[in-house]
């Protein structure tokens, strides 16, 4: 139904995923644990081809252009990119897989020698202040929902580190609609994962499914 109607990021690391979730496995499966699971690397790639045949665009810009011009009814992003889309149009909206989804972190750092900094190079003294006051309960919650992130203070305390056994397809779970005003369940969360490095043999079971 929504053949050629689908925009996805250009991401090998979300194609890749979203198949092995719809295998019931991690976005972060390694090769030996679909292999464990009975998901061989040439399954994952047909799955992946099936997913890129079912998209009339796949890109970092263009599909939310795409989204916004009409030319497709779903799109596959950031919530960053489909907040702001939900935010200008009555008719949409936001739905998160109730299997969970991808989460992404901000990461802070200093540049060595930054103007301002401590002469012998250390870390500036006012570092633990400012992580104090930005992970302050207070703070965390203040803040709306995914709109501009999400304090980690608000995220389940074992999220991002999913269950590694096999979960057969007929066991999914619903879609979830969410307000991007608010959270996803604690139960999506605790679903949703951190990418992770891939080791050598996923490495190649990558390769294999983007050829």
């Amino acid at each position: 139904r929504l053949a050629n109607r689908i925009a996805f990021m250009d991401s090998p690391r979300e194609l890749v995923g979203m198949a092995l979730k719809t295998f019931g496995l991690r976005y972060n499966s390694s090769a030996a644990e679909a292999q464990q699971c009975g998901v061989s690397p040439e399954d994952v790639r047909r799955r992946v081809t099936q997913l890129v045949s079912q998209a009339k665009v796949i890109s970092n810009k263009d599909h939310v252009r795409a989204y916004a011009a009409g030319d497709v009814d779903v799109i596959v992003g950031s919530s960053d990119d489909l907040i702001t889309l939900a935010q200008r149009s009555a008719n949409s909206a936001i739905v998160i897989p109730a299997e969970g989804t991808a989460l992404f972190a901000d990461f802070w750092c200093v540049p060595t020698g930054a103007a301002g900094g401590p002469e012998d190079g250390t870390p500036s003294p006012l570092l633990p202040a400012w992580f104090e006051l930005c992970l302050s309960p207070v703070r965390s919650k203040a803040t709306s929902g995914l709109v501009g992130g999400v304090s980690p203070l608000l995220l389940p305390g074992d999220g991002g580190t999913p269950s590694t056994a096999c979960r057969p397809i007929k066991e999914r779970h619903d879609q979830q609609r969410i307000d991007p005003r608010e959270l996803p369940s604690v139960d999506v969360l605790r679903r949703s994962e951190f990418l992770e490095p891939l080791d050598a043999n996923t490495f190649e079971m990558y390769r294999t499914a983007l050829s």
